[in-house]
C-alpha cells in the first residue's frame, strides 16, 4: 500500500485550502485575467472566442440571460467543459498507468473523497435551488403570506433585466421582446443553472485534477477551465457568447460550512438577490426582520411551522418557553419536558436535556430538542430523539 509523504500531504492539503477560499471568495475579479481565460477555455476546445463576453453579477441573472441566449444559440457547456474534463481523467490514469504512478495517484484521489470539499452540496446547490424556487414562485403568481421561502422583489427583477438588456444585441432583443414571463420561462432559466461552470464553488468536480495539473502532469485541455474557475463565480457559454458572473459581496457560513446568517442574507450579490437561510435551511426574508425586533407575538401568529420553528430558534428556546409561560409536563432523570399551545395548530413539545460530553470548558451545556407532541413523559421523549421506546432506554448503561 502506497503512502504519501508530509511534502505531498502538505501540498495537497494548502491546495485543498485554495480551493475552500475560492468558495466562499468575495474578491474582485482581475477583467484581463478572466477575458484571457475564457478566451483559452474556446481555445482549447477547438472554437473561436466568442463574440461577447456578457458580465453580470448573480447566478439568477446568469441564468435568466443564458435563457435568452439559448433560444438563438447553441449552449457549448457539453463540449467545452464536461467532455475536456472527462478526457483529461482518462488522461491522468492513463498517464499514471504509464509512469507506475497509478497506486499514489488513486491514493490521493481517496483521501480528497473521505474527506470531500462539500462546496457543491453546501453552497452551489443551494444557490441552484433558490434559483429554480424563487423565479418559480415569481413567475406562478403565487402570493402567499405564509409562504416558507422568500422571492427577488420587482426592484431585484428590473436591475437584472436592466444589466441583461444593455448587453444584448438586436438579435437578442427580438427574442427578449417575444418572451412570455410564465412559469415556462422559470423552468426553462432553472434548467440552465445545470449547464454552466460553478467557478471557485467547482472544486469538487476540479480537486483532483488541478492538483495533478500544478504538480506537473500534462493535462492540455482543462487549462483553461482550471484558470477561470480560479478567476470568476458561476458562467456559461455558448457559440457566440459567454456569460461571467461576479463573486458575491457576502457569503455566510456557520461552522458546519452550510449557509447562515440570523440577522441578513447568508448570500448576496451586487444586483441584490439574495438567499436566506439558517443553518442551510432557506428562509423568509420577515426571520431575519424578527431577528431585529423580537416579540412573541409574531411567534404566535406564524402560521407556517417551519417559519415558526426559526423564530423559536432565533428568539432563544430557552427564553422563549420562558416567556411564553410554556408548562412544565414533566421532569425526571431524562430531562425536562414542556409544552406550548397555539391556536388552530399542534402544541410545541420540547425536551430540556443535559449533554453527556463536557464543552471545551468543562462545562456541561442543555439542549432544548423539539419532540413530537403526543409524548408524555420526559423519559419517551428523550427515547424518542434515539429512536427508542421509553422501554428500550436505558441512559445508565450507555457508553
Amino acid at each position: 500500500m502506497v503512502s504519501i509523504d508530509d511534502t505531498l500531504r502538505k501540498a495537497l492539503r494548502e491546495h485543498r485550502n485554495q480551493w475552500l477560499k475560492l468558495a466562499v471568495s468575495c474578491d474582485e475579479l482581475n477583467v484581463p485575467s478572466v477575458q484571457d481565460a475564457v478566451k483559452q477555455v474556446y481555445a482549447l476546445a477547438g472554437y473561436p472566442p466568442p463574440e461577447r463576453l456578457v458580465w453580470l453579477d448573480s447566478p439568477l441573472a446568469g441564468a435568466v440571460a443564458a435563457s435568452i441566449f439559448n433560444r438563438s444559440y447553441e449552449n457549448l457547456f457539453s463540449r467545452l467543459c464536461n467532455q475536456p474534463v472527462n478526457a483529461m481523467y482518462q488522461k491522468l490514469w492513463r498517464d499514471a498507468a504509464n509512469s507506475g504512478t497509478t497506486e499514489l495517484w488513486q491514493h490521493l484521489d481517496t483521501q480528497l473523497k473521505m474527506v470531500p470539499l462539500n462546496v457543491e452540496s453546501n453552497i452551489a446547490s443551494p444557490i441552484r435551488a433558490q434559483v429554480a424556487r424563487q423565479l418559480e414562485i415569481r413567475f406562478s403568481h403565487r402570493s402567499d403570506p405564509h409562504e416558507s421561502q422568500q422571492v427577488f422583489n420587482e426592484d431585484t427583477w428590473s436591475y437584472i433585466l436592466m444589466r441583461i438588456e444593455q448587453q444584448l444585441n438586436e438579435q437578442d432583443f427580438d427574442v427578449l421582446g417575444r418572451l412570455v414571463f410564465d412559469a415556462n420561462f422559470a423552468a426553462g432559466c432553472a434548467q440552465q443553472s445545470w449547464y454552466c461552470g460553478l467557478g471557485g464553488q467547482d472544486g469538487d468536480h476540479l480537486e483532483l485534477l488541478s492538483f495533478a495539473d500544478v504538480s506537473g502532469v500534462d493535462l492540455p485541455a482543462t487549462k483553461g477551465i482550471l484558470a477561470l474557475s480560479r478567476e470568476v463565480n458561476w458562467w456559461w457559454v455558448f457559440d457566440k457568447v459567454a456569460i461571467v458572473t461576479y463573486r458575491p459581496q457576502m457569503l455566510v457560513l456557520d461552522s458546519d460550512d452550510r449557509l447562515h446568517n440570523n440577522s441578513g442574507p447568508a448570500v448576496e450579490y451586487n444586483d441584490s438577490w439574495c438567499i436566506y437561510a439558517r443553518h442551510g435551511k432557506f428562509i423568509p426574508e420577515r426571520v431575519i426582520r424578527f431577528a431585529h425586533r423580537k416579540n412573541l407575538l409574531e411567534i404566535d401568529r406564524e402560521q407556517n411551522i417551519e417559519v415558526r420553528r426559526h423564530l423559536i430558534e432565533v428568539y432563544g428556546v430557552e427564553q422563549y418557553l420562558k416567556d411564553a409561560e410554556a408548562v412544565k409536563i414533566d421532569e425526571d432523570s431524562c430531562g425536562v419536558l414542556y409544552r406550548k399551545d397555539f391556536l388552530l395548530d399542534e402544541p410545541l413539545k420540547m425536551v430540556k436535556v443535559l449533554n453527556s460530553s463536557p464543552e471545551p470548558d468543562g462545562t456541561f451545556k442543555y439542549y432544548f430538542l423539539r419532540v413530537p407532541p403526543n409524548v408524555m413523559t420526559a423519559r419517551e421523549a428523550v427515547a424518542w430523539t434515539f429512536g427508542m421506546s421509553p422501554e428500550e432506554y436505558h441512559p445508565e448503561i450507555e457508553t
